[in-house]
């Protein structure tokens, strides 16, 4: 994979920083240790490469290499009965003795009406939390909750900001007291929210709770960046740990920092535990890769898949696709 040498040194070089300022974050024990991912075999990858293997056999075999990696699945309005879809992820989980990495993404006025909009009103949401809790039951798993819910807020007034804190605050309870899972508050990444104003409000939800902070959910910033992100918040929040999004982030970001489909983009870092940085628990591909971020840049609707980006994260990364 492109620039592979100087991604190991700059992730070496911000884990030897910050060696000595934060010892409850170097020598605390990843949880997910020994674990390994599911592999969502329903993707549209997975089906994207069926179609294609007569047709396009090359295609096809760029996309089932996509389709074999760890990758998470998305819950929201989309799911259908929530206990059902997750308790159904959940069991294919633990079948292949896997662990699900799962997205709950349905917070009231979900991205201020942008390409992923929608999100339901705040009892029903407190509703839908509790009912994911009961289809986790006592499976592990992994949570990353609400991407972009704390640091997207310039659509709401201070009634719904401070209902969102509440919201937010009981989806973690509610994830931490029903079940076994481990719990990852979205805190978007290095390059949108600094460090001290993202301290405010994860105090507000009540950090406490959770297990750690996701970073770089559907977005593009470096491996290396993202953990020097998470390193300003672990000296905030200590002992907290983190889980890096690296499924388009091979080539870093676009250079103007777009948000929405930048093109050249390469995927990174392949799903998987992180033993050998302290303090990372985990990368993990928590947007599929392929799937468009929007109607932006000659992309479909967001979330859809987009056979041409999938093709171009695999070429520029450099990988063998077997």
């Amino acid at each position: 994979m492109k620039n592979r040498m100087s991604l190991a040194l700059l992730i070496f070089t911000v884990s030897c920083v910050s060696t000595g300022r934060d010892t409850a974050t170097l020598q605390r024990k990843n949880p997910l240790a020994g674990k390994r991912f599911h592999v969502d075999k329903a993707s549209v990858a997975a089906r994207e490469a069926e179609k294609l293997q007569v047709q396009d056999p090359g295609t096809a075999k760029t996309l089932r290499f996509l389709a074999d990696q760890p990758s998470a699945i998305w819950f929201g309005g989309w799911s259908g009965p929530i206990q059902t879809a997750v308790e159904k992820a959940v069991q294919s989980a633990e079948a292949e003795g896997s662990q699900l990495v799962a997205v709950a993404y349905n917070v009231p006025h979900r991205d201020c009406g942008q390409h992923s909009s929608g999100g339901l009103e705040g009892g029903a949401y407190k509703k839908w939390i509790d009912d994911f809790a009961k289809g986790l039951g006592q499976h592990e798993a992994v949570i990353i909750l609400e991407p972009d819910a704390i640091p997207l807020i310039t659509c709401l007034n201070e009634a719904t900001k401070k209902e969102r804190w509440q919201l937010l605050n009981y989806a973690l309870e509610s994830f931490k007291t029903r079940s076994k899972a481990l719990v990852y508050m979205d805190v978007g990444h290095g390059s949108w929210i600094p460090a001290g104003i993202m301290k405010e409000r994860l105090n507000a939800i009540g950090i406490d709770q959770a297990d750690g902070f996701s970073i770089n959910t559907s977005n593009y910033q470096s491996t290396a960046d993202s953990i020097a992100f998470g390193r300003k918040l672990q000296r905030i929040f200590p002992g907290k740990g983190l889980v890096i999004d690296t499924s388009r982030n091979g080539n870093g970001p676009s250079p103007d920092n777009a948000w929405c489909n930048p093109r050249g983009r390469a995927i990174g870092p392949m799903p998987q535990v992180v033993t050998d940085v302290p303090g990372v628990d985990a990368y993990l591909w928590t947007k599929k890769p392929g799937e468009s971020d929007g109607a932006c840049n000659g992309g479909p609707a967001a979330g859809e898949f987009w056979i041409d980006v999938a093709k171009e994260l695999v070429d520029n990364a450099e990988v063998t696709a077997n």
